[in-house]
């Protein structure tokens, strides 16, 4: 219930559940019952979406205590870190996703090069990309955007697919990453724009460039 509330877009409800559900923990379960991590996984992401990143941060950090071999906690902590104006923080769990995970993501890639731009630091992104990133498949595109390669429009054409599902899912990513990239070079009117179509494009609310598009959007909205 709680992720369907979730999906949903009704994040109180969501928290109310995923609450219910830990409470309802065995304090000794036995091994082969379901892991409670997930549970404090799904709650952050709530607590994300309603941009209570103190809590989302608590959570993910419990989830990544009771099961430290996952390595997605990693990632979306870093991402909650980097919208609570916690760069260093989020910059380390990169790193150490990076250094840990065998499984190279561009994704993570992705993400270490919006944050360590951001905090000014020197980005590793065309190294990963000789090294690390298949550059023959999606997400290449991205990749090839943030290394000034290509245009939005050009990623953009490059989300088509055949399938709408997957069609869907690039455009959310490409409109999320032209966003950052837009905002990396200044222009906060395009940037508004891109996070706004990806935030209605994004159909699945775990995703994590709708919950940056939201946040990004609610920092653009915010004097500074």
């Amino acid at each position: 219930m709680g992720i369907a509330y979730t999906a949903k877009g009704e994040y109180d409800a969501a928290v109310e559940d995923f609450d219910h559900a830990i409470k309802l923990y065995p304090t000794n379960a036995p091994k082969n019952y379901p892991p409670i991590a997930p549970v404090y996984n799904n709650r952050a992401y709530a607590y994300a979406h309603k941009g209570d990143y103190g809590r989302a941060i608590a959570d993910f950090t419990r989830s990544i205590e009771l099961d430290p071999r996952s390595f997605g906690p990693y990632l979306t902590r870093a991402v909650v870190y980097l919208y609570a104006g916690k760069l260093s923080e989020a910059l380390a769990d990169l790193n150490t996703l990076d250094a840990k995970n065998p499984n190279k993501s561009p994704y993570t890639a992705l993400w270490l090069d919006i944050v360590s731009k951001r905090a000014n630091q020197p980005s590793r992104m065309r190294e990963q990309a000789t090294t690390q990133i298949d550059m023959s498949k999606w997400p290449a595109p991205l990749v090839r955007l943030h290394l000034g390669e290509l245009t939005t429009a050009e990623v953009l054409s490059a989300a088509d697919d055949p399938s709408p599902g997957i069609k869907q899912r690039h455009m959310c990513e490409a409109n999320f990453y032209s966003g950052e990239r837009a905002l990396q070079q200044g222009g906060k009117d395009e940037a508004a724009r891109l996070f706004r179509l990806a935030a209605a494009g994004c159909v699945r609310k775990n995703f994590l460039e709708y919950v940056g598009a939201n946040a990004e959007l609610r920092q653009l909205a915010t004097p500074r």
